[in-house]
């Protein structure tokens, strides 16, 4: 296949909607498509150029692509990721998790990394990671993987017939695999190569049918070449989100249109043919790796508005150029060795040496710069979740092993004499079950209370199912409902059989979604399943003298767009907040429905509530801090930090008091 402009115009297209996307969100929501788009026009540009190479020994086949993509990618991939990691360094206090998502990046795995590590591509702290997008950059080159060994066997087994059977068999394979797992495992349907085969996979076919069947002048193609192309523009500019799935296949079937109808007996479409269009297409990767650290550079420091975002995209611009011009083609058309062998070796050894000489910055090469140390707090983000927890007394409350956190870990057993803080079993007089979703094992430290509290030894027994409901008959709509019910219908009542008289328990769980800014049906209804859930637990366990609680509602921080490492104040950040924080007074409004059913319970004493709002809203602003500068939160889901939940300790003692000195 010659050259055609209009490839060029269709990765501007791309890439100009991949950009609207990520500096003006809110307005242009569907650009996000542009990146479908790119993986069409891969698999497309790919097998041209293998189809026009002589098909000989696997071996030197193979040699011979992967020196092309190695040359063509990696470059301007290993600059950008350098010199953004010294930059984002300057600026977030705990760098680690982007540097690493870099040097993954480097060898061709960002967007497994970032699926083991949970980063949601829409969330928060996926925004805030310069190579969050690199993802994309894994996709394909593990597709390039593998495709040429699809490549060559299907030629081998019956020419072009057998590559474009055997990919058409896979493609769909892939399809519905994608289409099975969109909802139950969106991050996988998202990052994984196997999800995305089909889209790659799709352009590849567009050139074998393109190549044996040569689309013929027509009347009426030019017309309709156009409203495809016009479409595929309408969907990813449209001004209102349109769901995904629906987005993703019309993009790749259009997209595959457009290009099979890239020909030299085909009138092109003018405007993907335009110099402006061109232009954008040869700079769309280069653009496409440096635009997305700039987005995150401005997040970090003076935010992304209309004013900023155009200085933005000035600034890509004007660094895509530089890298296209001066880095990828030079790099790309130069000779690295005297055979394809040993340009791939030399392509190899720097690999090798890109990722290694990242991994000692992170290490120590970070401090070394920055003159102070910066580890990563281990007991911030989500992660530590996870870690055990010891006790004053020395008890070790197992951490994940006390959990279930999503669909596999349905059925799992819970040793619940691992699972206590503060006395053990054996010598406890009180026990107080806390059940509840994953703000539960942020708190483990609250109940570790045995040098402030020195009435009835306690043995606190707590257990989670993250993303759970607060009781049982409510529509929650969190991830993993099926392991929601295995907790409340398996483990709640194994451990309830544990309790004795006298004992407790507390439910911790976050009652944000319940006090939206904008009322709901479902909220409503929820609050109300809410209300008859407590009413109902507390009638069941009176009838044992067992008391029941609920932590009480706690500040909006998930509201405020910005993460515990953003909040810092520190030299490398400005001195402008740039977090959307709440008054103590707008909480406290907003919540109202939700403490109002609460007291209405504890006014009936079917409930008692633990209210720690104090100890998180200590001012008249609900920040992440307090006043004096310590993280209240370990992350952007509004878990409770290690410091702020032993701060709640003297609260927890009194509310030990209250529970014991009497019923509900």
């Amino acid at each position: 296949m010659t050259y055609r402009a209009e490839i060029d115009g269709l990765r501007a297209l791309a890439i100009l909607a991949v950009l609207a996307y990520h500096f003006f969100p809110e307005s242009l929501p569907n650009g996000g498509l542009g990146v479908d788009i790119f993986f069409v026009i891969s698999g497309f540009v790919i097998t041209a150029s293998i189809n026009r190479r002589p098909h000989g020994s696997l071996k030197q086949f193979l040699i011979d692509f992967f020196t092309r993509r190695i040359k063509r990618i990696m470059p301007a991939l290993a600059c950008m990721i350098a010199i953004t990691s010294v930059v984002i360094s300057l600026i977030d206090p705990f760098p680690e998790q982007s540097i690493n998502t870099g040097i993954a990046a480097v060898i061709g795995f960002a967007n497994n990394f970032l699926y083991i590590s949970e980063q949601d591509y829409f969330g928060l702290n996926s925004k805030l990671n310069p190579f969050t997008h690199t993802w994309s950059l894994g996709v394909e080159e593990q597709f390039y993987f593998v495709f040429p060994l699809i490549f060559w066997l299907g030629w081998r087994l019956g020419g072009w017939k057998g590559v474009t059977f055997l990919l058409a068999g896979l493609l769909l394979l892939s399809l519905v695999a994608w289409g099975v797992v969109f909802n139950s495992d969106p991050l996988a349907a998202f990052y994984i190569v196997v999800f995305r085969f089909w889209q790659i996979a799709a352009g590849a076919l567009a050139f074998l049918l393109q190549n044996r069947f040569p689309p013929k002048p027509a009347k009426g193609i030019v017309e309709l070449k156009t409203i495809v192309v016009a479409s595929i523009a309408i969907l990813v500019f449209f001004p209102i989100a349109i769901d995904r799935q629906i987005a993703s296949v019309f993009c790749a079937v259009a997209t595959c249109a457009a290009l099979y109808w890239i020909h030299e007996d085909v009138d092109p479409v003018w405007a993907l043919r335009s110099r402006v269009s061109i232009y954008f297409g040869r700079i769309s990767y280069s653009l496409y790796l440096w635009h997305w650290p700039i987005v995150v550079f401005l997040s970090w420091t003076i935010g992304v508005h209309t004013g900023t975002a155009w200085l933005g995209i000035l600034g890509s611009l004007l660094i895509a150029h530089l890298s296209w011009a001066y880095l990828e083609q030079p790099l790309r058309h130069a000779k690295w060795s005297a055979t394809p062998k040993r340009e791939l070796g030399v392509g190899l050894v720097a690999i090798a040496v890109a990722a290694g000489g990242l991994h000692l910055y992170n290490v120590v090469g970070r401090q070394a710069l920055l003159g102070e140390q910066l580890d990563m707090d281990a007991s911030l983000g989500r992660s530590s979740l996870f870690l055990p927890y010891i006790s004053e007394n020395g008890t070790v409350w197992a951490g994940r092993d006390c959990a279930l956190v999503d669909n596999a870990d349905i059925g799992k057993e819970i040793d619940f004499e691992r699972c206590t803080v503060g006395e053990t079993l054996d010598n406890a007089r009180s026990r107080v079950l806390i059940i509840g979703n994953s703000y539960a094992p942020a708190f483990a430290a609250a109940f570790d209370v045995s040098d402030i509290y020195h009435g009835i030894k306690t043995s606190f027994i707590l257990s989670a199912k993250f993303g759970g409901s607060p009781v049982p008959d409510i529509e929650w709509r969190s991830h993993s409902p099926e392991a929601n019910v295995d907790y409340w219908k398996r483990v709640i009542p194994g451990v309830l059989q544990r309790l004795e008289p006298g004992d407790q328990v507390l439910i911790i769980s976050d009652l944000e979604k319940l006090a939206p800014k904008d009322e709901s049906d479902w909220v409503v209804e929820a609050r109300e399943d809410l209300r008859n859930g407590l009413i109902a637990l507390s009638d069941q366990l009176a009838k044992r003298d067992i008391g029941l609680s609920i932590l009480g509602p706690l500040p909006f921080l998930r509201d405020a767009q910005c993460t515990p490492q953003m909040a810092l104040r520190q030299w490398r950040s400005a001195e402008l907040s740039l977090c959307r924080y709440y008054s103590r007074v707008d909480t406290i409004e907003r919540f109202r429905p939700v403490t109002a059913l609460l007291q209405s319970l504890v006014d009936a004493r079917k409930i008692r509530v633990l209210d720690l709002f104090e100890v998180f809203c200590p001012d008249e602003i609900c920040e992440y801090t307090d006043r004096d500068g310590v993280l209240l939160y370990r992350d952007v889901y509004s878990h409770a930090s290690l410091e702020a939940a032993r701060r709640a300790r003297p609260l927890v003692a009194d509310w030990l008091e209250q529970v014991h000195d009497g019923p509900n």
